[in-house]
């Protein structure tokens, strides 16, 4: 994703949401390490992209809510209009 910018998750993201933030999410995910073994980059948030934000909110050492939430984001210093390459883990 290097070199790719967009704004990003002005809603949280759980279980049963679609789309291009979840499919960046999931590619984020693949490639820092924090996905669950059978991840796959489809854009569509189903049990093992909640798997795999569990595993980073277990990590960072937050509440486990399988959601990508205002703590989640919090801890990734994440806000509207995010670069998304900044994420500093």
């Amino acid at each position: 994703m290097s070199g790719q910018k967009m704004r990003l998750f002005e809603t949280d993201l759980r279980l049963g949401d679609k789309g291009e933030n979840v499919l960046f999410l999931q590619r984020w995910l693949i490639g820092e390490g924090y996905a669950i073994a059978s991840l796959v980059a489809d854009g569509e948030f189903g049990k093992m992209t909640q798997r795999s934000i569990i595993y980073l909110q277990q990590s960072l050492g937050i509440p486990e809510t399988g959601v990508l939430d205002k703590a989640t984001k919090s801890a990734l210093k994440i806000s509207p209009g995010f670069d998304f390459d900044s994420i500093p883990v």
